[in-house]
């Protein structure tokens, strides 16, 4: 067995163990606290993350001319300009041409 194999052997193993520890745990808090409710739904808070905060904005971007800003302002514009003609764009490349019922409708802009 290679050791990439037996990586991969371990990760999965650990993976499973974590799943039916969660799966345990969680089966045995709610049984537990399945009369008060202020703990039934701080279980499911926990469970979905409802104040998970997510981080994942862009600290450096290159914008159509290929120049790298961290401004977070021009990033902002960068992504606007983006996505603000998407539909334009989409509306300028396909035409319909229609079928049996509509035999000559274009979208035009």
């Amino acid at each position: 067995m290679t050791i990439l194999n037996q990586y991969k052997s371990y990760r999965n193993r650990i993976v499973e163990l974590i799943k039916k520890s969660k799966l345990n745990f969680y089966k045995n808090y709610f049984s537990k606290n399945c009369k008060n409710l202020k703990n039934v739904w701080k279980g499911i808070k926990g469970i979905i993350n409802v104040n998970q905060q997510n981080n994942d904005i862009p600290t450096c971007l290159s914008d159509k001319n290929g120049n790298i800003t961290t401004d977070p302002k021009q990033i902002a514009n960068i992504f606007c300009d983006q996505y603000s003609t998407v539909a334009d764009k989409i509306l300028n490349q396909r035409r319909f041409e229609g079928d049996e019922t509509m035999k000559s409708f274009y979208l035009q802009v």
